[in-house]
């Protein structure tokens, strides 16, 4: 494999340099291998994609793909992880990993402004390219393999599921909330009825 390495944030797309001919691919420090963004949102997720290069006019063989969301790392911190790749980001072709790739990552912001700016949803984007053949890998780094601009039921279906599933998620957010608020969850053993008691006629005192 001639490994390439394709990542995009917001509207900027960077790519490593080209290790020819190995399974088991990484970039020294004297190679292009490290990249610096600015982070417009904080919900703004920095897309991984890994391909095989191709020197002919074939299209580079995209092998596999990570979305990595970035508010839920520290400032300061100098993260080493280690994501599993998939050739889809469909939920119903999500299937097993076609790899492995290990990524650092530091973010450095001010977390007033950050906090600010998380209030507002992330802007669309747009990623430009010179030659087509990096603009059929930034689609696929962002997209998946599938379209987005042309229906397909099993896609469809895909995006169905994963709506019921972030309904569920903030449902039990909202239950556990709830009894945690109301019957002191987590800090005495079992549910005291007296807490709720107390909680309702708090709420009434307040009120009147």
């Amino acid at each position: 494999t001639d490994a390439l390495i394709s990542a995009i944030y917001g509207d900027v797309l960077v790519q490593t340099d080209v290790i020819d001919d190995c399974l088991s691919p990484m970039w020294m420090p004297w190679s292009t291998r490290a990249f610096k963004f600015q982070i417009p949102n904080p919900s703004t997720a920095i897309f991984i994609g890994v391909s095989d290069y191709d020197v002919g006019p074939l299209e580079h063989e995209t092998i596999g793909r990570v979305a990595i969301q970035l508010n839920k790392f520290s400032p300061g911190i100098l993260y080493t992880l280690t994501y599993d790749l998939h050739e889809s980001s469909n939920l119903l072709e999500f299937g097993d990993s076609v790899g492995k790739i290990t990524v650092r990552i530091r973010i450095e912001y001010d977390e007033h402004k950050m906090l600010m700016a998380s209030l507002k949803p992330p802007g669309q984007s747009w990623v430009t390219s010179k030659r087509k053949k990096t603009h059929q890998v930034a689609k696929y780094c962002t997209e998946g393999p599938h379209d987005e601009d042309t229906f397909e039921l099993q896609l469809f279906w895909s995006h169905i599921d994963e709506i019921w599933g972030k309904k569920r998620m903030l449902s039990y957010m909202i239950s556990d909330m709830f009894y945690s608020l109301i019957f002191w969850r987590d800090q005495v053993q079992g549910l005291p009825l007296h807490s709720a008691v107390v909680f309702y006629l708090s709420v009434n005192v307040v009120e009147k």
